[in-house]
């Protein structure tokens, strides 16, 4: 199952919870998990000692010589059951794979580049659960048509893989900005995952009506978890409330089937997403 995590504001949190969550899902021992990353920062965020090892872009650079067997040889083992796949120093495409330079053209033409297409099918291939961060996938240059250079061919990339991904959650803050954005995008995800800040207007109920995706993680922004991602110590303990609600994004009973992303939320979730405190015996 591919797990494709993206946002279309930078600062939702994409790569600290993706990150989190793969470490949680190992440390469970539910399945062993790849960790893609595509957006550039996981490497950082694991204490990785070099910030900018080889990966997936220097794979691709290769083209007709990029062997789909020698990617395993480029991850890191995180912990056991867990495994990194970093981005790595080259682009993962580049202006030439991407023309014509009209915006739309060159998007569906992209999505049938050989290239992407043999990253992704190596991925789908992948016996393991494959969460993939796929960052900020938005580029304004793409939404005014505007030609050159500033079409950013590595997030046209990036918009491929999320559309290939069997399961593709948006993060979001309740920003006016994100949602906005959000609500005329034209990729549409499975669900959403809500990083809730104080003093924000817009609820969770507001941020479903908007986006017509259903909420199906929801956490709080908190300064042990700001902590633990500054100080690289992510990867060695995860502060406990944030332990226990990744817990609930796959239940103990949970096989990561790929269909805990179907699930409703329940009364006390939805309490706890909108910041209402739950009363014993609710």
């Amino acid at each position: 199952m591919l797990y494709a995590c993206w946002s279309l504001k930078g600062g939702t949190g994409t790569t600290s919870i993706a990150t989190a969550l793969a470490l949680n899902l190992a440390r469970e021992n539910k399945t062993e998990i790849l960790l893609v990353d595509l957006a550039g920062d996981a490497s950082a965020v694991l204490g990785i000692a070099s910030s900018t090892p080889v990966g997936v872009g220097d794979w691709l650079s290769a083209k007709e010589d990029a062997d789909p067997t020698s990617l395993k040889h480029l991850e890191y083992e995180i912990i056991s059951g867990l495994h990194l796949l970093p981005r790595g120093r080259a682009p993962l495409a580049t202006l030439s794979e991407v023309l014509p330079p009209d915006a739309l053209v060159a998007e569906m033409s992209f999505q049938t580049s050989l290239y992407a297409e043999k990253f992704i099918k190596h991925l789908a291939n992948d016996k393991r659960m494959v969460i993939i961060d796929c960052g900020n996938i938005w580029d304004e240059a793409l939404h005014i048509r505007t030609q050159g250079e500033s079409q950013r061919p590595d997030i046209l990339y990036r918009r491929a893989v999320v559309k290939a991904a069997d399961v593709s959650w948006c993060f979001t803050r309740s920003c006016y900005l994100s949602l906005r954005r959000m609500a005329g995008f034209h990729i549409r995800a499975n669900g959403i995952v809500f990083v809730r800040e104080q003093g924000r207007a817009l609820s969770a109920r507001d941020i479903e009506d908007i986006t017509g995706s259903p909420i199906i993680f929801g956490v709080s922004v908190e300064p042990a978890v700001m902590t633990a991602v500054d100080s690289g110590l992510l990867s060695h303990r995860l502060p406990r409330r944030l332990e226990k609600m990744l817990a609930d994004l796959f239940p103990p009973d949970s096989k990561t089937n790929g269909k805990s992303h179907e699930r409703g939320t329940s009364k006390n979730e939805k309490r706890e997403i909108e910041g209402e405190p739950i009363k014993s015996g609710d």
